[in-house]
């Protein structure tokens, strides 16, 4: 191609060649000016679609003038090939500059400014680029900015080249999640990508991590990238704003216009100062000491620090290796508040166990690692809360729902006779394998059992402010016990280890993050243990010592999807089951004339949507997202963003006029009016995260233990309990009748020590309490003639929804839910009519993974 004559451009030279084409340098006979030639891929050159696409794209891209966007001078075929001639610069891409270090915040904002006004002109003329990265934009000698390109990522074929090793990456990084899930794109992808390149002129980093294109996708689609303060001290906060609002995941409420991101740049430019962002440039310094101490003392240093490499061995540390062990998609997990992971590695490695299943019949399975088929040893499980290997590895302990009752199993690895034993939750072996510690059924005593007689050798007795004991381990020398608490009064997650003679219990650390499955290292030095990092886990370390307890975790694995994990003896491979998790939401609408249910998916996308609620009227639902409130029409998917928290949102419901709605955020209740936007706080309350505006002057919220509700009248601030304070059982759902004569509630209690769980009517004048209903039966609400209960039966798989006459106690099914991913305390709300059912439906994907050499310090 080098002198040939294409039109009226001589090719000069070749520049190079991309994904998107093969560029040349030419010179334009006419005008006697430099231009560039782009010519399609090789491999899509003779597509005739793509073709007329390219031509079509390039002619809209060339109506644009504007001093920050790259000319196009012509759109041409020649020999079949068809080419665009656009205008020369000299300069270097932004991602030479980026990796120069050369940037200061000046320069950042001068980048910025003039990249969104060349966005902004496309905008205006109906063209969105698709494919903004730090290569296709140009920066010329002066620092002037040039974006390229625009227009020809809408040929790419995205399905195509998401399996190409070499090009696609590249461009990936700067997808919006729009695009990778192949939505409809609009200018807000554009504004994406610039939030991608902001985060990386400003941090040197790209902000989502993935080593493969799968993991990338997943966390550009569901995680959150790192502050900008990690990395940079003193950056403002106007800059994390621009970059949050602008990589926010759902296109609704990221920047709609890039006029709005662009005001915000001009503002930051005029209000805050320069901050170096890149290394230091050479500066004469003032000296404070002589120049020749500062060479000696250099020189000192620097012998000292090669003698202590020549004498020091280079330690080497093996990177960790992640493989997936099987490819179920449905890896059961036992949701207690928490959620735990049941999948177990063997002693040796050799092997791991794990349940799967749906419904009312999981199987406990157990797989050789180097591949082969998964043997079923054990069926029809409801539930299980406790699958560990014997030190020998040759059984297996499991605490398991069977129909109705939990039972304690030991079993061989390979499947054959079952043993029951006494039952106890979360248990472990001893390292002799000579007994299986757990937790009795009151949550505040260990129980050791010897599995050859079934006979309990001992109990100790745990003490601590906390409501539940979640986990425990047993040390490598057989001395201690560890154990996890959860205190539902402010949700603090603890770590407690206690001698196995029930002396020296004391707390090794407490957080108010979640915390998983507390494990001993296989010498005992150390405790691994999960902390909740937003939508991913991190993997913990703490060195344990009985005699100092001020020792600070450190972290040695980052973005695990895990909520448990198991080790190898030899500390070496670590065992979790990856969890994928998403919730949608679905409106069912009664059909008179079929007299049935049609089905209507409301929601989008891959973000957690949550606790929807009807409104009085029955036109508009809110519901939780993100941890803000959200408001949506039923008749349309408009939604609207009512509120802008610091702190998650957890609880939200509608006062019964319709004009203003209640919602937990933090310690503090709050009313929202709908009008005026201005939320006050109407009390600060310790609470069980749940609420239910009952009438105009009743707000229902739950207890921090769950076993009671408070009801807090709004307008005198008078708050008393539902029930007698000395109530014992999870209380669930309360739900006021229509003409103030009856709660209807879910309680799961004893009564005259008898397990009495079902549908509870409760009087307000009298405290009497009456049980309707057995069995796992929450209300939803009542009919308008106070006659009828709407209720969700989730004993049943997949869940029905009833109506139950309050008097005789008469169920009836009405709709038979399509999925048994539904949460019946909070995902399910029904209009009073009967006739509008909302509900959010889970959709997720779960399977078991092994990872060697996790921890850097093992050799």
């Amino acid at each position: 191609m080098i002198d040939k004559i294409i039109s009226h451009y001589k090719i000069l030279s070749r520049l190079g060649q991309g994904g998107m084409g093969v560029l040349y340098l030419a010179e334009d006979l006419e005008l006697n000016r430099k231009a560039v030639l782009k010519f399609l891929p090789p491999d899509v050159m003779d597509d005739p679609d793509i073709n007329l696409r390219f031509r079509r794209e390039a002619q809209a891209a060339g109506s644009l003038s504007h001093p920050n966007i790259v000319t196009i001078y012509d759109v041409g075929v020649h020999e079949n090939k068809t080419f665009i001639a656009m205008e020369y610069v000299e300069g270097r891409t932004l991602r030479n500059l980026i990796n120069s270090d050369e940037l200061t915040i000046e320069g950042i904002k001068d980048i910025s400014i003039q990249i969104c006004e060349g966005l902004n002109e496309a905008h205006k003329k109906g063209i969105t680029h698709r494919d903004i990265k730090p290569e296709n934009i140009l920066i010329d000698e002066k620092g002037k900015v040039k974006i390229v390109d625009f227009g020809l990522a809408k040929i790419k074929n995205v399905s195509r080249g998401i399996t190409k090793q070499d090009s696609t990456v590249g461009t990936l990084k700067y997808m919006s999640p729009e695009q990778i899930r192949n939505q409809s794109v609009d200018h807000r992808s554009d504004i994406w990508s610039f939030g991608v390149i902001l985060y990386e002129m400003i941090t040197g980093k790209y902000p989502f991590k993935g080593e493969h294109d799968a993991s990338l996708f997943y966390s550009i689609i569901n995680q959150s990238p790192e502050p900008l303060a990690r990395y940079k001290a003193n950056i403002s906060e106007a800059f994390q704003r621009i970059i949050d609002k602008s990589l926010d995941k759902d296109p609704e409420t990221r920047y709609q216009h890039i006029d709005e991101l662009l005001s915000d740049m001009r503002r930051e430019k005029r209000e805050s100062g320069e901050y170096k962002v890149g290394r230091r440039r050479n500066k004469k310094l003032t000296k404070r000491i002589p120049l020749t101490i500062s060479v000696v003392a250099f020189v000192v240093l620097c012998t000292a620090l090669v003698l202590y490499l020549l004498n020091t061995p280079t330690k080497k540390i093996a990177p960790p290796k992640h493989t997936q062990l099987t490819f179920n998609g449905n890896i059961y997990f036992y949701g207690n508040g928490h959620l735990f992971d049941r999948s177990q590695i063997s002693p040796d490695g050799q092997f791991t166990a794990y349940v799967a299943g749906e419904g009312n019949e999981k199987s406990i399975y157990v797989k050789d690692n180097s591949g082969e088929q998964a043997i079923e040893i054990f069926k029809g499980l409801s539930q299980v809360s406790s699958l560990r290997w014997s030190p020998t590895g040759n059984d297996i302990f499991f605490s398991a729902l069977i129909d109705t009752t939990w039972s304690t199993y030991i079993m061989p690895k390979l499947g054959g006779k079952v043993q029951q034993l006494q039952n106890i939750q979360f248990g472990c072996w001893s390292p002799d394998g000579n007994l299986i510690a757990g937790i009795h059924s009151s949550g505040k005593q260990i129980r050791f059992i010897k599995p050859e007689t079934n006979e309990v050798e001992k109990t100790i007795e745990l003490t601590g402010d906390f409501t539940w004991v979640l986990a425990i381990d047993w040390s490598p020398d057989g001395d201690e016990i560890l154990f996890q608490t959860h205190n539902n009064n402010g949700g603090i997650e603890a770590i407690w280890t206690i001698k196995t003679d029930g002396t020296n219990q004391q707390k090794i650390l407490q957080d108010s993050n979640y915390i998983f499955s507390p494990r001993w290292s296989a010498n005992g030095s150390h405790i691994y243990y999960l902390r909740n990092n937003e939508t991913t886990q991190d993997l913990m370390k703490i060195e344990f010592s009985s005699k100092s307890l001020d020792k600070k975790p450190e972290v040695i694995q980052t973005g695990l999807q895990a909520y448990g994990f198991s080790i190898t003896r030899d500390n070496k491979k670590l065992c979790y089951t990856k969890y994928n998790s998403l919730s949608n939401l679905w409106r069912f609408t009664y059909n008179r004339r079929e007299n049935s249910y049609t089905a209507k998916k409301m929601t989008e996308g891959t973000s957690i949507f949550k606790k929807p609620r009807i409104s009085p009227n029955g036109f508009k639902i809110v519901f939780i997202s993100k941890g803000n409130i959200f408001e949506m029409s039923l008749d349309s998917k408009l939604i609207k963003q009512l509120t802008f928290l610091n702190s998650e949102c957890y609880a939200v419901d509608w006062n019964p006029d319709g004009k203003e709605i209640a919602y937990f955020s933090g310690p503090d209740l709050y009313k929202l009016p709908l009008e005026t936007r201005n939320p006050t706080v109407l009390k600060t309350a310790n609470n069980g995260g749940d609420l239910f505006w009952e009438s105009t002057s009743e707000i229902f919220y739950s207890t921090p233990d769950g076993q009671n509700y408070y009801i807090f009248n709004p307008i005198t601030e008078e708050n008393k309990l539902l029930v007698a304070n000395d109530s014992v059982g999870l209380m669930d759902h309360p739900c006021l009748s229509p003409d103030n004569s009856n709660i209807a509630v879910f309680w799961n209690r004893y009564l005259n020590n008898e397990l009495a769980r079902g549908l509870w009517i409760i009087s307000p004048e009298d405290s009497l309490q009456n049980l309707l209903l057995k069995g796992s039966t929450h209300p939803l609400g009542w009919s308008k003639d106070s006659k009828w209960i709407y209720a969700i039966n989730s004993e049943k798989t997949p869940p029905e929804l009833l109506m139950i006459n309050v008097n005789t106690g008469k169920a009836k099914i009405i709709f038979t839910f399509p999925s048994d991913r539904i949460d019946p305390s909070s995902g399910v709300d029904i209009s009073s009519d009967g006739k509008t059912i909302v509900c959010a439906i889970e959709e997720r994907n779960s399977d078991v993974w092994m990872i060697e050499n996790f921890d850097p310090d093992v050799e």
